[in-house]
């Protein structure tokens, strides 16, 4: 299992608007196979970005793309904070 970061992410989707392979999206690639998670705080900051661009609605709708092909991890409170 892979925990992406926000720096991470936010590579990938330049890369996307971009149409280019980049080093994120090669990462991604070699990662085939492997469960790539996204945190709740991270997708949170991903749809904060996007809020606050020129085209609020279609980075959502980019951000929302990206975060199907991941699983995203929300907080587990059976755990106490360290």
């Amino acid at each position: 299992m892979i925990h992406s970061d926000t720096s991470f992410l936010v590579d990938l989707l330049r890369e996307n608007r971009r149409d280019k392979v980049g080093p994120a999206t090669a990462l991604l690639a070699s990662l085939a196979g492997e469960e790539v998670r996204v945190g709740l705080h991270a997708l949170c900051e991903l749809l904060v970005g996007a809020e606050g661009s020129r085209q609020p609605g279609v980075e959502r709708q980019r951000v929302r793309r990206l975060c199907q092909a991941l699983v995203v991890s929300y907080p587990d409170d059976r755990f106490p904070a360290v």
